[in-house]
């Protein structure tokens, strides 16, 4: 977690690690090995991934959570996964999002959801706009 960090935080220039965006970027770039694609993977029906590569030293394992329980945005915002299996979640990853990468899109996101409970009594302060745009029954 600590290399990781670095190579996040602050990368040495010209290391395969400079010029990454995301740290999820620079985690792809530490698990995989250089110029091979994907550089990471498991014999075929198994759910944990023992070899990575010389590097990690057999320190670090991968393995499959199943989907149902650990969703990405896209199954659990998009295609609301968790209800036609009828299941909650553990954990819900927000991928991805277009925005600068400062975690503003994300966290409204999982607002909208009623995901998101850590904002604090300052957030709920000042005036706000509240639209009902449901039609009455005599229309």
């Amino acid at each position: 977690a600590a290399q990781w960090h670095r190579n996040v935080a602050s990368p040495e220039r010209g290391s395969r690690f400079w010029g990454k965006t995301s740290d999820q970027q620079v985690f792809n770039a530490m698990v995989r090995r250089e110029r091979q694609w994907p550089g990471v993977g498991g014999r075929r029906g198994e759910w944990i991934m023992r070899r990575l590569h010389e590097d990690w030293d057999g320190n670090l394992s991968l393995g499959a959570l199943p989907l149902p329980l650990f969703m990405n945005g896209h199954g659990y915002f998009v295609q609301a996964a968790h209800r036609s299996l009828q299941v909650s979640p553990f954990a819900v990853h927000a991928t991805y999002s277009l925005d600068n990468h400062d975690g503003v899109a994300k966290r409204q996101r999982f607002r909208e959801a009623g995901l998101w409970l850590a904002d604090g009594e300052e957030y709920f302060r000042g005036r706000f706009l509240a639209l009902n745009a449901s039609v009455p029954p005599a229309v």
